[in-house]
């Protein structure tokens, strides 16, 4: 579905990116140390396949990883969705990338 999408927005002379929100649970529950980053998120295995499939990937983790460190909350305290910070750290990300066009 991904590569079809990605097809579909390229035929329209558009630029497809595909991005994942890092680990709600990794960043709540103070996983961010040196033992709990040797294992791979899912935004780890999504990159993978964006590279073996020539796709434009916007890597979200150090961003988040960085504001979770800040004490920043980017998901509600009961809950996998992003808070105001979660969405401005994503809208960062992606400005970043518009800028460079």
């Amino acid at each position: 579905m991904i590569l079809q999408c990605k097809q579909n927005v390229e035929k329209s002379g558009a630029k497809f990116y595909l991005f994942v929100i890092p680990s709600n649970y990794r960043l709540m529950k103070g996983a961010i140390s040196k033992n709990a980053l040797q294992f791979n998120e899912f935004s780890d295995k999504v990159k993978k396949l964006a590279i073996q499939q020539d796709i434009n990937f916007i890597d979200m983790t150090v961003s988040f990883r960085n504001q979770s460190l800040l004490g920043n909350r980017l998901f509600f305290k009961k809950d996998i969705h992003l808070s105001k910070k979660g969405h401005q750290c994503v809208a960062k990300e992606l400005l970043s990338v518009i800028d460079n066009f």
